[in-house]
């Protein structure tokens, strides 16, 4: 947890326990300070739990008490990848693709969707160095159960992006798998929304009266 929001927890659990003691009176015994001090550390609770959830994103908090970009929605993908499909014995086209993230202050979940697998982030970090985030990414990509034997197996991957600003529009990066294949990746295009299939992407691209 960053220091800024350690400042924060504690002035907010401090404000509020000299709020309830001058309403309730000052304690003079350890029983009589319970009741101040325990409603401080609900109202801290709820308000890290809020900022965590909620308003994290806000311009007024960034570069304050907010330290990762805001990733959230569904985006547009391209992939190029150096893997050799089995079946021509050549490195495939260009993969069309779709991403969701979800994400708070304290979480991150990507999950991309292509026509014959999907994939979803396992861990993740974030750096930030002059303005520019570094977002690396450990995922697992499951292809569809009746490819998994004839052009792709279960396999987990790394990937690392380069993100400018808070609020970027577009982002690429870099990724490679156990199967020993390696190649870019790039999100842009952000809309709002939800999906969970390649072809909920299809349907909300397609869709010219959604505004990003």
């Amino acid at each position: 947890m960053r220091k800024e929001l350690v400042v924060l927890i504690i002035v907010v659990t401090a404000m509020t326990w000299l709020t309830m003691a001058a309403i309730f009176g000052l304690p003079t015994t350890w029983l009589s300070a319970i009741r101040p001090f325990a409603s401080a550390i609900t109202v801290a609770g709820i308000t890290l739990w809020g900022f965590d959830r909620f308003i994290w994103h806000w311009a007024i908090f960034r570069g304050r008490l907010t330290y990762v970009p805001d990733l959230r929605g569904v985006w547009r993908v391209t992939i190029n990848s150096t893997w050799i499909d089995p079946a021509t014995n050549e490195p495939v086209k260009p993969i069309q693709a779709f991403a969701q993230i979800d994400q708070t202050a304290s979480t991150f979940c990507l999950r991309t969707f292509t026509p014959e697998s999907r994939s979803q982030t396992t861990a993740f970090s974030f750096t930030l160095d002059q303005g520019v985030f570094k977002i690396a990414i450990v995922y697992e990509n499951k292809p569809d159960i009746n490819l998994r034997e004839t052009r792709s197996a279960f396999h987990q991957g790394s990937a690392t992006f380069n993100a400018r600003g808070f609020k970027p529009k577009s982002f690429s990066g870099e990724y490679w798998t156990e199967r020993k294949s390696i190649g870019s990746i790039t999100l842009s295009d952000r809309k709002k929304g939800e999906i969970d299939s390649y072809a909920d992407g299809q349907a909300l691209f397609a869709d010219k009266s959604d505004s990003s």
